[in-house]
């Protein structure tokens, strides 16, 4: 008996409607403003203050910052501010709803302070954004609508410059020639990587990113040798442009296995899946995928194993927003809002946002994105060819 009176005088608290906090809707206050640029990173941070009376005992927060320009959009983790009982509050709305939380690395009280700090990958699209917070109110019987402030706007991260991988120079016996002579290894890698946007000279932090899973997506999937496939995992040169993309790989392996100075290190292959289907049977997909495309480099070139690490996309949600992003489908707006808040980490959270996504506009961008976003979702890819001085 005890425990069903506890049960609904919790209830009966967490569900008051009425909310504190300042009069923009969020309950916080942001200073210190500060982004800086570390190799091909952004490092944003802020300092964050929860107001006094931000949430009641039992209601939160999630609070979103997000950098925007044009259609580009990126969305960093989620802050919650959480009152005493949010832990229970926020456990039985998700039981209720339904739905999740974007997942969070930054947490606070009432009154409560910290440094909000994260590292993304740069994009040139970043210079110039706006940076807005967007929060939504909940308690565990109700969601409030999306409250939105901005706090910086037109953002200049950093100076407007033209970034390069670095070239190599070989070494010379006459410095001083080479200090007013092009150097002719220099100019053949400058070469290479403006004609094949896949190729980069060795670097091990971005090698070491990419083996780890750290793709930076907007970026290298746009140059990767993208290779289609119409539904398994077998290779078909005749199938959309496959023929001539391996034919471009074939000339830049050739024209690298000729070079004088410079040698293959290694490639970085990716597979990925359209996401309609099963999680599981998607998952393995797309790995097959990047293993097919692995043993084509190593049967029509010779490519040594040891030298291709593989990347598994698994399910190539990120694509599929990139493509409603720049697409004017009906629900549009619908469609971006349901992937800023439905986290896809498993096969729950793959079975929830395909069910949301079809369900907006009855169906209609559902029906469109499956017949023409799907087929260009199933694919694998070169991400990168790396090369290095030879010895």
């Amino acid at each position: 008996m005890q425990k069903k009176i506890l049960f609904l005088l919790l209830c009966g608290f967490t569900c008051m409607p009425s909310f504190a906090g300042n009069g923009s809707g969020i309950p916080v206050r942001v200073s210190d403003l500060n982004f800086r640029i570390q190799k091909d990173s952004v490092k944003m941070s802020f300092r964050i203050r929860a107001d006094r009376r931000a949430v009641r005992s039992g209601q939160y927060v999630v609070i979103v910052p997000r950098l925007m320009k044009d259609s580009f959009t990126w969305s960093f983790p989620a802050i919650i501010v959480q009152g005493r009982l949010a832990g229970i509050s926020r456990a039985r709305h998700i039981a209720l709803s339904k739905q999740t939380v974007p997942p969070a690395l930054f947490y606070l009280r009432n009154n409560d302070a910290q440094r909000y700090s994260v590292t993304v990958p740069y994009q040139r699209w970043m210079e110039g954004a706006e940076l807005s917070l967007e929060a939504v109110k909940i308690t565990p019987c109700s969601e409030g609508d999306p409250s939105g402030q901005t706090i910086a706007e037109n953002l200049i991260i950093l100076p407007v410059e033209v970034r390069t991988a670095p070239v190599p120079v070989a070494k010379r016996s006459e410095p001083e020639v080479r200090d007013t002579v092009p150097d002719a290894a220099g100019l053949f890698a400058e070469e290479l990587m403006r004609e094949y946007p896949y190729m980069a000279f060795y670097n091990r932090q971005e090698f070491t990113e990419m083996t780890d899973g750290r793709i930076l997506y907007a970026d290298d999937m746009q140059r990767a040798a993208a290779i289609y496939f119409p539904q398994a995992y077998q290779i078909m040169p005749d199938y959309r442009d496959n023929g001539r993309v391996l034919s471009e790989v074939a000339a830049a392996l050739a024209k690298l296995r000729e070079s004088r100075d410079f040698m293959l290190k290694s490639i970085v292959v990716a597979g990925f899946a359209s996401p309609d289907g099963d999680f599981a049977a998607n998952d393995r997909m797309a790995w097959r995928r990047a293993v097919s495309i692995k043993r084509y480099l190593m049967t029509e070139f010779g490519i040594p194993a040891e030298k291709i690490y593989l990347y598994n996309g698994s399910e190539d949600w990120p694509g599929l927003r990139m493509l409603i992003e720049k697409s004017e489908l009906e629900g549009k707006q619908a469609l971006l809002g349901i992937f800023n808040h439905t986290p896809v980490a498993d096969t729950a959270g793959h079975k929830l946002l395909l069910h949301e996504i079809k369900g907006v506009a009855n169906g209609v961008p559902y029906r469109y994105i499956s017949d023409h976003y799907f087929p260009l979702l199933r694919r694998g890819g070169i991400l990168k060819i790396f090369f290095e001085e030879k010895q």
